[in-house]
């Protein structure tokens, strides 16, 4: 029964958990204060039960009034001028409701007959009613810039990937191309791989986040294409630790550092080239790291088409592990080492 219950309480929207739970404690606290004041629990509970329930009800339909409004600027001079007519009349409004149940509550109607009575509950009720609408307002205002902020940031990571995918397409067709006046069936086989790399692409189209499992299969798969093209100057290797196949990553994370690596790693070499793939976690820490046979360039940052997909990675790592994350480029003897250390779980965005 209890399961149900919570089941039905986490599919309604945050506003109605938020209002049942607030309204809830409140009256609680009501049924102790009243209580404690009049020395008589029915009188506590039942003053508390018609006062909560009509603020709970009032703040709902006040609820309506600021979404019409489409309040989402903040407390403005213009909000907050809304916000102190509403709670107004929602005080009136509880006055005169009170008014006429005071008959039905014991001792409320010689409680509202007191001089002090009346300056007492405007003041409290405009107060709780000003609370409530500021909170609302103020919360409401907030969840969507939050939300404003993140659709930036899935839209920036959307276009970033997208930077990928084609300049890749370009340069494997072209491979592919080359390779059919006299391999044909070496340009049958890179078809294949870029076909399984392409359907990786399109199944992740929309999401953000992928296993480090899948992403070593579509690096896989590009590194065959590249092994097709060169043969056996070129040795690769895909190392994938066991803790670390299931870690979620942002999509497209090893792809672009092969890429670089073949593209101006094996350039400063002579063949045989060796490029390896080797992904590790331990704890919450995972280590990607991606090395080739290679010289890096002194000035490699300030050349455009290196400088600008690293400022790509970074600019990624940088929404999904905002300070959790380093990436070094580094010249380790005869290799090249590009390595990522990522700490924690990714953000969504």
């Amino acid at each position: 029964m209890f399961a149900i219950l919570k089941n039905s309480v986490d599919r309604l929207p945050l506003f109605w958990r938020l209002q049942i739970l607030g309204w809830s404690a409140y009256f609680v606290y009501g049924c102790i204060i009243r209580t404690s004041h009049y020395q008589d629990v029915p009188m506590g509970v039942g003053m508390s039960l018609m006062l909560e329930t009509t603020e709970f009800a009032l703040s709902s339909v006040l609820r309506l009034i600021y979404r019409r409004l489409n309040f989402h600027t903040g407390l403005s001079t213009r909000t907050l001028a809304y916000i102190a007519l509403f709670s107004v009349a929602a005080t009136a409004c509880q006055l005169i409701i009170t008014q006429f149940a005071a008959p039905y509550v014991a001792d409320l109607a010689d409680y509202q007959g007191r001089p002090s009575s009346l300056l007492t509950r405007v003041a409290f009720f405009g107060i709780v009613y000003l609370s409530w609408s500021a909170a609302y307002v103020w919360l409401k205002s907030e969840f969507a810039a939050r939300e404003a902020r993140a659709a930036a940031q899935r839209a920036e990571l959307q276009m970033l990937r997208l930077q990928l995918n084609p300049h890749f397409m370009f340069n494997s067709l072209n491979n592919i191309a080359t390779q059919i006046p006299d391999r044909p069936d070496t340009a049958l086989e890179m078809t294949h791989d870029l076909a399984d790399f392409l359907r990786y692409s399109l199944d992740h189209r929309v999401g953000l986040l992928v296993p480090l499992a899948h992403e070593a299969e579509a690096v896989t798969a590009y590194l065959k294409i590249e092994k097709l093209r060169f043969g056996d100057r070129l040795q690769f290797k895909v190392d994938m630790g066991e803790a670390a196949s299931t870690v979620q990553v942002p999509c497209f994370l090893l792809q672009p550092m092969a890429e670089n690596a073949v593209k101006h790693g094996l350039n400063s070499a002579d063949p045989p080239w060796l490029l390896e793939v080797s992904v590790q976690r331990t704890g919450e820490q995972c280590v990607v790291r991606v090395s080739n046979t290679g010289k890096l360039d002194a000035g490699w940052e300030t050349k455009a088409d290196i400088g600008t997909g690293v400022a790509n990675l970074r600019r990624r790592l940088e929404l999904h592990y905002p300070a959790r994350h380093q990436f070094d480029l580094r010249q380790e003897g005869i290799l090249v080492v590009a390595e990522i250390v990522l700490q924690g779980e990714p953000c969504p965005v």
